[in-house]
């Protein structure tokens, strides 16, 4: 990969920090025209919003000053990769919003949100159960949620289409 590359519409950079070399993605944007500003994503990973007319000396500048950030951030992802850490007291993402996380070790098993947290109630606090159990919930919950959506967004009949149909 180039210093600079577009794939599908996207442009790509990279800096070098010791053996290590750091990609993100660059998104331009005017929301806030003089600052470059780094994103540390869980799904998402690094990506840097930047104004239109930021040069990518710029950019790159900008990341190397927080490279040791960025890269203990990455350093973290690859030593658990897809595993996301299921103990209390870790903020879980849920519609775009973040919740804390709370297991505990109780019956009935299941999974509530409740003031502001995602609490998990699981026998013996298994690490893998949770997470199948989080998974599940939401699973489920998007199923509702994207139905709603869809929903609002087509009006029965437009088009031939029903809303049920989508989900079909």
């Amino acid at each position: 990969m180039t210093a600079v590359q577009a794939i599908e519409g996207q442009e790509w950079m990279a800096i070098r920090y010791g053996q290590e070399r750091l990609e993100f993605e660059v998104r331009r944007t005017n929301q806030r025209p003089h600052t470059v500003r780094i994103h540390l994503d869980p799904m998402l990973g690094v990506w840097v919003s930047a104004p239109p007319h930021a040069e990518g000396t710029a950019i790159r500048a900008a990341v190397r000053r927080r490279a040791r950030w960025v890269y203990r951030y990455l350093e973290g992802r690859r030593s658990n990769p897809d595993r996301e850490r299921v103990i209390s007291g870790e903020q879980v993402l849920y519609l775009g919003r973040r919740y804390m996380l709370k297991v505990l070790d109780e019956r009935p098993a299941g999974v509530k949100l409740r003031a502001g947290r995602l609490e998990i109630r699981c026998p013996g606090r298994d690490p893998e159960r949770v997470r199948a159990m989080r998974k599940r919930w939401y699973r489920e919950h998007a199923t509702e949620y994207l139905q709603k959506r869809v929903q609002a967004l087509f009006n029965p009949g437009l088009h031939g289409v029903e809303a049920a149909q989508a989900f079909s």
